[in-house]
């Protein structure tokens, strides 16, 4: 009966031995939170993306650019907890829009005025956003699924819009001055990190976004008339696809 105990506790001795023994250091484990700055492409899509003009809702938003910064934690082995800062810009399409202010006054010649230009400045967002996140993860790398919410400030773009005044034949410029919007944003995202060097860590995210952003005061000036103009309130929904990369240092 001792030389049974003696061989299991010879057995408990070794095991936990060879356990330890092949224990792989902490300094080889991702650590429970990181700071991240990151930035990638802008990818407008459905209503922010589209050229139709009989469409009021349509952005003529091009591929553009974002970057984000923020900071992640799990909080558990199945929940994380993030906040970060988000800024992106998207150039607006001024020959598609030009082309149909064109189209529309040669396809209709009792209209008072003639098309013959637009531009336009970019349309521009930006803001904070936090939420949960679910991460899946090894020694090494850590795959995430989640989604934020925050407020945006987003920016109705400073637009010309050339005429001809068909009466007089006189040119003359619409100028619609830049709005400012502050609503809701909603954030879904996949996201990857890994570990490149001690802290030094690889972050990367698929995400998209949706905002309503709605321009209350918006205003104006027509060189035709010499005066200052108003137009009414604008609702531009955003949908935008981020493809962002970057580095990031992690911490206990």
């Amino acid at each position: 009966m001792h030389k049974h105990i003696t061989i299991c506790l010879l057995a408990m001795v070794l095991c936990v031995c060879t356990n330890a023994q092949f224990r792989l250091p902490d300094s080889l484990f991702l650590k429970n939170g990181h700071v991240f700055v990151e930035t990638g492409v802008s990818i407008p899509v459905m209503d922010y993306a589209s050229t139709d003009f009989i469409v009021l809702s349509s952005g003529f938003a091009q591929t553009g650019y974002s970057w984000q910064a923020g900071m992640q934690y799990d909080v558990l082995p199945w929940l994380g907890l993030g906040i970060q800062y988000y800024v992106n810009e998207n150039n607006f399409d001024d020959a598609a829009l030009a082309q149909s202010y064109i189209e529309l006054s040669a396809n209709n010649p009792r209209l008072p005025i003639i098309y013959n230009g637009f531009q336009s400045d970019p349309w521009k967002m930006r803001g904070m956003m936090f939420g949960l996140y679910l991460p899946v993860r090894n020694y090494l790398s850590t795959f995430t699924i989640g989604m934020y919410a925050g407020f945006m400030n987003a920016t109705l773009p400073a637009s010309q819009l050339y005429i001809t005044e068909r009466a007089t034949g006189q040119p003359a410029t619409i100028f619609q001055y830049e709005a400012s919007g502050n609503d809701a944003a909603y954030y879904f995202f996949v996201g990857f990190r890994t570990r490149l060097y001690k802290n030094l860590v690889f972050t990367s995210k698929a995400s998209f976004l949706y905002s309503e952003q709605r321009f209350e005061e918006i205003s104006g000036y027509f060189t035709g008339l010499q005066r200052a103009i108003s137009f009414s309130p604008y609702t531009q929904y955003h949908h935008i696809i981020n493809l962002n990369a970057g580095l990031g240092w992690q911490f206990r």
